[in-house]
């Protein structure tokens, strides 16, 4: 596949500033875990929320969804305390995700035209 064709990150957050630091390590997780698979993916969108704003505590909620070139989409999220920690687990789980998914699809074709013949 040819570089021509980039995946972009859509980054969404809801009551947390994002810095510039924060945003490109948001495209090193985007290009690390899914760049090998930029084929697969039509859409990539991170949304990061603050659950409890002010109070504190175990609040920042992580969300990737990926829209699949061949239909579909696929959605992970991990909540954690530190937004870093909690977009490299997303990022992690959502290439887990997408290897499984392109593996099912890849052994779809096969699987149909197999038949278990009885050797009597």
């Amino acid at each position: 596949m040819t570089g021509s064709r980039r995946m972009k990150l859509e980054l969404r957050t809801r009551h947390l500033a994002v810095q510039p630091r924060f945003r490109e390590l948001c495209e090193r997780h985007l290009l690390f875990s899914l760049g090998r698979f930029e084929e697969h993916v039509r859409r990539v969108q991170l949304w990061i929320e603050d659950v409890n704003g002010p109070r504190g505590g175990r609040d920042l909620r992580c969300v990737l969804r990926l829209g699949l070139r061949h239909g579909g989409v696929l959605a992970v999220e991990h909540t954690d305390e530190r937004p870093e920690l909690a977009v490299g687990e997303v990022f992690d789980r959502g290439r887990s995700a997408l290897v499984r998914t392109i593996q099912r699809r890849r052994w779809a074709p096969m699987r149909r035209h197999l038949r278990l013949v009885p050797s009597w």
